[in-house]
C-alpha cells in the first residue's frame, strides 16, 4: 500500500484514490480543511502545500491539480503543521505583526508558499532573509483580493531566523512508493512493461498534471488507470555532452531554470521566460515534456525550442522508438504527430551561441500567466558575423506555434553589425505582416500582429546590441 508523511504522520494511501486529488485527500480523508480550493485549476495558490521527496528536495505545489498518488513516498506539509494558536510560526506571526491578512481565505497558501521558499532556500544553503524582488518572486503563485500585498510582501521581508518544519528536510527511503491502478514505474523497461497492451483512451499518461489534471477537477473525467513518469529515471535525464543539451521529457520547468541560469549552458534569453514561466507551484511540477505534447498555440517553450532547431525523441507504448524535428511535430490546433500510443522521451538540440537568442513573452499578467505571443530569435553568424542562418519562431500567432519562412530569408546574408534601424523596422513589419491570429479574450488580432513586430524589433537589437533599446522598452511595455 502506498503511503505519505503528513505533518509528521504516516498515512496509508488507501484506495479508492485514483482520480482524487491531494487537496481531496487532504480535506475529505484527513480533515486537514486549512488547505483551501480556490480555483481547482492552479491559478489562486490558496490550496499551496510544501513537499519533499524520499531525498529532502523541497518545493511547493498546488494540491488541487497533483494527484494524491503522485505524493506516494513523499513528505507533506500543510498550515495545519507549520503553527498553532499557542504557537505560531514565524510566518503567521509576521503576518499577523504586518496586518497581511483580512478574510484569510487566501493567508493559508501565502503561509505555506512563503514556508515552502524559506526550507528550499535552507536545504541548499541560502540566508532566509528576502529582498522585495525575492519576495515578489517566490509570492507570485498566491493570489489575494482582500489584504493587498504590500503587507503580504512586508511580512515576507521582515522574517528572521530558520524556517522551521525542519524534519522536511531530512531523507528517508521507508515510506511506501505508489503501486496499482496508479503507478510510477522507475525505468523506461518497467514504463513500457506498463503500458504494454493498454487502450490508450483508458489511460492518463501523467506528469505535473498542471494541464492534465484539469480534466478531472474541471470536466469530472474518470481514468481506469494513471501511469505517472516522473520517476522514470531516463525521462529525468539532463545531460550537456558533445555540444548537445539533451532534456528528459518529465524534467520540471524548475529543473530547467536552474539549469539554464548558471554554467556553460546558461541563457538569458531561457531564464528570462521560464522565471515567468507559470508560478513556484506550477515550475515544480509542469514538465517539458507536457508543454510540447499539449500542444497549445501559447505554449512557452515550443517557441524557444523551434529557434534552436529541436529534435524529439519519440516511443510508443510497445518500445518503437523514432525521432523527428519539432518543425513537423505539430500539425493543426491541439493535433500533433503522436499517435495515440505514443509519448515524448527526450528534446534535444546543440548548444548555440548563447548571445545570438533572444526571446520575449507577452502576457496580461506578467506572473502566473501564458502568453498572449511569445517569440523568439536565433541567429547564427559566419567569422564575419554575417547571419547564416536564422530561425524565427512565435507563438499565439497562429493554430500552432510557427516559424515565420519570409522573416528567415529576409535575414539570411545580413550583417548584425552593419543591420540599421531602418533594417530592423523593416524586418519587424514583415513579421506583423507574416501572421495571421486570431482575436480573443486574451488580445486582438490586430494587437497581436503589433506585438509580433515589436518582439523581432526587441529580439534584433538585443541580437546587434547585447540590449534592448530603452526607448522602444518603454513604450513595449506600456501596451
Amino acid at each position: 500500500m502506498a503511503q505519505v508523511v503528513v505533518n509528521e504522520r504516516l498515512i496509508d494511501i488507501r484506495p479508492p484514490v485514483l482520480c482524487q486529488s491531494l487537496l481531496s485527500f487532504l480535506r475529505d480523508d484527513l480533515g486537514l480543511k486549512g488547505t483551501k480550493e480556490g480555483c481547482a485549476s492552479g491559478d489562486c495558490g490558496a490550496c499551496t502545500v510544501v513537499v519533499a521527496d524520499g531525498a529532502g528536495e523541497v518545493h511547493t505545489l498546488n494540491s488541487c491539480i497533483t494527484p494524491v498518488g503522485a505524493v506516494a513516498g513523499s513528505r507533506v506539509l500543510t498550515v495545519e503543521g507549520a503553527g498553532t494558536p499557542e504557537d505560531l510560526h514565524p510566518v503567521q506571526q509576521a503576518l499577523i505583526e504586518a496586518n497581511g491578512s483580512q478574510c484569510g481565505f487566501c493567508t493559508p497558501g501565502f503561509v505555506m508558499a512563503m514556508i515552502g521558499d524559506g526550507l528550499k532556500r535552507q536545504s541548499v544553503g541560502l540566508d532566509s532573509l528576502h529582498d522585495r524582488e525575492a519576495a515578489v518572486a517566490a509570492l507570485s503563485g498566491n493570489l489575494c483580493r482582500c489584504t493587498g500585498y504590500r503587507p503580504i510582501i512586508s511580512a515576507f521581508c521582515a522574517i528572521e531566523g530558520e524556517p522551521g518544519c525542519e524534519w522536511m528536510l531530512a531523507t528517508s527511503s521507508d515510506i511506501a512508493d505508489a503501486e496499482g491502478p496508479y503507478t510510477a514505474p522507475r525505468d523506461l523497461a518497467a514504463l513500457r512493461h506498463r503500458l504494454a497492451g493498454q487502450d490508450p483512451e483508458d489511460v492518463l499518461i501523467a506528469a505535473g498534471t498542471t494541464d492534465a489534471w484539469l480534466e478531472v477537477s474541471q470536466q469530472y473525467r474518470d481514468f481506469p488507470t494513471i501511469v505517472d513518469v516522473t520517476r522514470v529515471a531516463e525521462l529525468n535525464r539532463l545531460d550537456l555532452s558533445d555540444g548537445q543539451v539533451r532534456i528528459g521529457a518529465a524534467v520540471s520547468h524548475a529543473r530547467l531554470l536552474e539549469f539554464f541560469t548558471a554554467g556553460p549552458h546558461a541563457s538569458d534569453a531561457i531564464t528570462d521566460v521560464v522565471a515567468r514561466f507559470g508560478s513556484p507551484q506550477i515550475r515544480s511540477r509542469g514538465t517539458i515534456g507536457g508543454n510540447i505534447a499539449n500542444a497549445s498555440p501559447i505554449a512557452d517553450w515550443p517557441p524557444l525550442l523551434l529557434a534552436l532547431d529541436a529534435n524529439l525523441d519519440i516511443m510508443s507504448f510497445d518500445g518503437a522508438a523514432r525521432r523527428m524535428a519539432l518543425t513537423s511535430f505539430y500539425h493543426g490546433y491541439r493535433m500533433t504527430a503522436l499517435a495515440a500510443d505514443e509519448l515524448i522521451v527526450s528534446i534535444e538540440f546543440t548548444i548555440p551561441d548563447w548571445r545570438r537568442l533572444a526571446a520575449f513573452k507577452i502576457s496580461k499578467r506578467r506572473e502566473d500567466d501564458i502568453s498572449t505571443v511569445m517569440g523568439a530569435v536565433y541567429t547564427q553568424t559566419n567569422d564575419d558575423d554575417v547571419v547564416t542562418t536564422a530561425r524565427v519562431a512565435f507563438g499565439g500567432v497562429a493554430a500552432t506555434p510557427v516559424r515565420l519562412g519570409v522573416v528567415e530569408e529576409a535575414l539570411a546574408n545580413v550583417s548584425i553589425r552593419a543591420l540599421s534601424d531602418d533594417a530592423i523596422n523593416e524586418v519587424a513589419d514583415l513579421a506583423a505582416a507574416a501572421v495571421e491570429p486570431i482575436s480573443d479574450v486574451r488580445g486582438s488580432a490586430d494587437y497581436r500582429r503589433a506585438m509580433t513586430g515589436a518582439i523581432v524589433r526587441k529580439c534584433l537589437y538585443k541580437i546587434r546590441d547585447g540590449e534592448s533599446m530603452d526607448l522602444w522598452q518603454e513604450s513595449f511595455d506600456d501596451e
